[in-house]
């Protein structure tokens, strides 16, 4: 389980408040919120601009705000592969306009294949 610490050396501005975890600082925190049921362990949830630059399994929950494209693909393409079931919804959504334009068939690849293909490139898994 990580340790977290929020640092504020000035009690009345927040301005400037650290973040770490396992005495890491974590950059580009704009919003942090804290919860604890009686019967749960701690939670913090980090708002941040940009990816976090660490990974880890933990109860701690990084929110991503994307700053640009390239960082919402990113999150989009962790997001797919994280979840099968919209991965492979994602994938059958594209199957059926591919087979509503015609693009594929016999005897060519079939349009399951091909809609993998695109998915897996539009997220980074193929080149």
């Amino acid at each position: 389980m990580p340790v977290v610490k929020i640092v504020n050396s000035k009690p009345d501005n927040w301005m400037g408040t650290k973040c770490f975890i396992d005495n890491r600082e974590i950059h580009n925190v704009t919003a942090v919120d804290f919860h604890v049921g009686v019967d749960e362990l701690p939670e913090f949830r980090f708002e941040m601009l940009g990816m976090p630059d660490i990974e880890m399994n933990s109860r701690v929950i990084i929110q991503v705000s994307p700053q640009s494209i390239t960082d919402a693909i990113s999150v989009l393409r962790h997001e797919l592969l994280q979840h099968g079931e919209i991965y492979y919804g994602f994938k059958a959504s594209l199957k059926s306009a591919l087979i509503a334009y015609n693009s594929c068939g016999l005897p060519f690849e079939p349009e399951e294949e091909i809609a993998e293909k695109i998915l897996n490139f539009m997220i980074g898994e193929e080149q």
